[in-house]
């Protein structure tokens, strides 16, 4: 904790402590994540969503995912060219 507060503070983002706090807490065990005393039972229920539906995000993001890859793609082959 004390290289989370260190880093809060270099980065001016002390405002965000306790939020960085628990998420050096869960980058210690992921898995784990249920036993960690400090999360609320909303960011636990929003934890396990992201462990069971890994791929339920908006479509919107997929979509420009793919067009930034075929547009990184064509520029590629145009500098290449």
């Amino acid at each position: 904790m004390h290289d989370v507060e260190l880093f809060a503070e270099e980065k001016q983002l002390t405002d965000k402590l306790d939020l960085l706090k628990k998420g050096a807490l869960i980058a210690q065990d992921p898995s784990n994540f249920e036993t960690i005393e400090m999360l609320t039972e909303d960011e636990r229920q929003v934890l396990r969503q992201e462990a069971t539906h890994k791929w339920s995000h908006p479509v919107k993001l997929y979509y420009t995912i793919i067009l930034c890859s075929i547009g990184a793609a064509v520029q590629g082959w145009d500098q290449t060219g």
